[in-house]
């Protein structure tokens, strides 16, 4: 029940493509969650629960355009099987290999269900210059929401995105001011 008035509450709060004002922000929401082509490959899917989600990702990772995927150690394996799906430029890292790489524009993923230590470590490396942190799941129960309350606090933090499935943060200079967004 708390979940689905959280729920409700973020609905009531989130902002719609007209609702917002950055060009940003805008063309993320035309670009990413308009499209409404969905992706039918049933590894993606798999791996992602739901058709929706996994084209959501997909999405993403498109507009992103990140050079390297940053993954948990433990879940290398199972990224690599998606490896055909992402495009080609795209390196995947575990956290471990990203430590020592410098100066890409990261995209670090995280489940809010991954252990404490995991999570540490892709704050860490969230802090780095050119880092973006997509966070699957923020609201999927107490503890992860307090995660990802946290994350939008750290001081490297420029802007976030509460999309509900996932959250998305980043430390890009462009945004002068921190910002938060809700979007549906």
């Amino acid at each position: 029940m708390r979940k689905l008035i959280k729920y409700a509450r973020h609905i009531l709060r989130a902002k719609g493509r007209h609702g917002t004002h950055s060009p940003f922000i805008y063309s993320f929401v035309e670009n990413v969650m308009r499209p409404r082509r969905q992706v039918r490959e049933s590894e993606v899917i798999r791996f992602f629960s739901s058709e929706k989600r996994a084209a959501l990702f997909l999405r993403m990772i498109r507009f992103l355009r990140p050079s390297a995927l940053v993954v948990p150690d433990d879940h290398y394996g199972e990224w690599l099987s998606l490896c055909n799906k992402l495009p080609d430029h795209i390196k995947v890292l575990t956290y471990s290999e990203a430590t020592e790489v410098r100066g890409a524009n990261r995209l670090i993923w995280v489940n809010g269900k991954l252990p404490e230590e995991d999570f540490r470590r892709a704050s860490a490396l969230l802090a780095c210059p050119q880092s973006q942190l997509l966070f699957s799941n923020p609201h999927f129960n107490k503890a992860t929401g307090s995660r990802w309350a946290d994350l939008c606090r750290m001081d490297a933090v420029r802007f976030s995105i509460d999309l509900w499935y996932y959250g998305w943060l980043s430390n890009d200079d462009a945004f002068k001011v921190r910002q938060h967004f809700y979007l549906k």
